[in-house]
């Protein structure tokens, strides 16, 4: 019978916490009982395995990064929203490629958080189909003088 009080969020809550404290590589169950007051066994009322609670924690730090990334950029789009991760997300770097074109490209790439961008620009439907492939090649060479427009950067 699980123990009042201790549920299955309040566990991997918990668990989370000693990812965060010390990494997912020293989560146990043992640790984690510890952690909790209770014995390891007990835990397993609440868990299936070690590797489904690493899943669950997992889980919950996806939600949390996600719900993040909508509050940083509810109302942006675009450039705007990349602009606005970098303040709490600065060691995030992306490579944005929907909704990109070769006007757009230089917004993007003038942000300290994307490292490239791609598009379909670079080959367009109508190009491929007629066999256009001179066109195709002058706007892969276009794209590829983007990166003139902005000295490479180091990510991280």
């Amino acid at each position: 019978m699980p123990r009042r009080g201790l549920d299955t969020e309040r566990v991997v809550a918990a668990a989370a916490e000693i990812a965060d404290r010390e990494g997912l590589d020293s989560l146990s169950m043992a640790h984690l009982a510890s952690q909790l007051g209770v014995r390891a066994p007990s835990l397993y009322n609440h868990l299936d395995s070690l590797d489904s609670l690493r899943r669950m924690v997992a889980m919950r730090g996806l939600r949390e990064l996600g719900e993040r990334l909508r509050v940083a950029a509810v109302g942006r789009s675009g450039s705007e929203a990349l602009r606005a991760f970098a303040g709490p997300f600065p060691a995030m770097r992306f490579c944005p490629t929907g909704g990109v074109d070769a006007q757009s490209a230089l917004s993007y790439l003038a942000l300290p958080n994307v490292i490239c961008v791609g598009g379909s620009w670079i080959a367009p439907r109508a190009a491929i189909e007629a066999g256009d492939f001179g066109k195709i090649e002058q706007l892969a060479r276009a794209a590829s003088a983007l990166r003139a427009a902005r000295p490479l950067k180091q990510a991280g």
